[in-house]
C-alpha cells in the first residue's frame, strides 16, 4: 500500500525522518511548515499532492523524499536555486538516495517511513462476532452489507467449530 499523508502528517513524517538534521542558519527552518511547503510546491522543489479526499490533499512518498533532500541540501550549504536545479527531473530512486543521511550522519531517532495508521472500524455480523478493518474513509451502508454477505461463509466455520453461538 502507497503512504497518503495530508500536509500536517506530510510534514511530522518529514520531521521524524530528519531528526537532529540542524541547518546552522536562523533564516532556514530544520523541519518545514505548512507555509513553506506550499512554498516548495510553488518553486517546483516538491509535487503537489498525488490525490485528494475532498478539499483534503493527500501526498505520497516522493514529496517526502523531496522535502527530506531539500532540508539535507540546506543543511549543507545549497541554496533554494541550486537545489531546484538539482532536483529538477529527478527519480524517486535519485531522491531516495540524495534523501540518504551523509555518510557518518546518524539517521536520527526516527523508524523508517511509513503509511500513516487508519482507524479502526467495527462491523457487527453476528451477536458474537465484530470484523475489524482499518479503512481511511467511513464506511458505507453498502460496504457494510457487502461485509455482513461475505462473512456468512466464516459464520459457518465459526459455528461448525462451536467457536460462537448460534444467533
Amino acid at each position: 500500500m502507497d503512504a497518503r499523508w495530508t500536509l500536517d502528517e506530510l510534514i511530522a513524517e518529514a520531521a521524524a525522518v530528519l531528526g537532529g538534521v540542524e541547518q546552522g542558519s536562523q533564516r532556514v527552518r530544520d523541519v518545514p511548515d505548512q507555509r513553506t511547503v506550499r512554498y516548495y510546491t510553488t518553486l517546483g522543489l516538491v509535487d503537489g499532492p498525488e490525490e485528494f479526499r475532498g478539499k483534503v490533499g493527500l501526498y505520497g512518498e516522493r514529496q517526502l523524499l523531496q522535502l527530506v533532500a531539500i532540508k539535507r541540501l540546506q543543511a549543507q550549504g545549497e541554496t533554494l536555486a541550486a537545489i531546484q536545479a538539482r532536483l529538477l527531473g529527478l527519480s524517486t530512486a535519485r531522491l531516495r538516495a540524495l534523501a540518504e543521511p551523509p555518510a557518518g550522519e546518524p539517521a536520527g531517532p526516527a523508524p523508517p517511513i511509513r503509511p500513516p495508521v487508519a482507524p479502526f472500524q467495527g462491523v457487527p455480523v453476528s451477536d458474537s462476532v465484530i470484523v475489524m478493518l482499518q479503512s481511511k474513509r467511513e464506511l458505507t451502508r453498502d460496504d457494510v452489507e457487502a461485509i455482513a454477505v461475505a462473512s456468512a461463509p466464516l459464520l459457518r466455520a465459526l459455528r461448525a467449530r462451536h467457536l460462537v453461538e448460534e444467533d
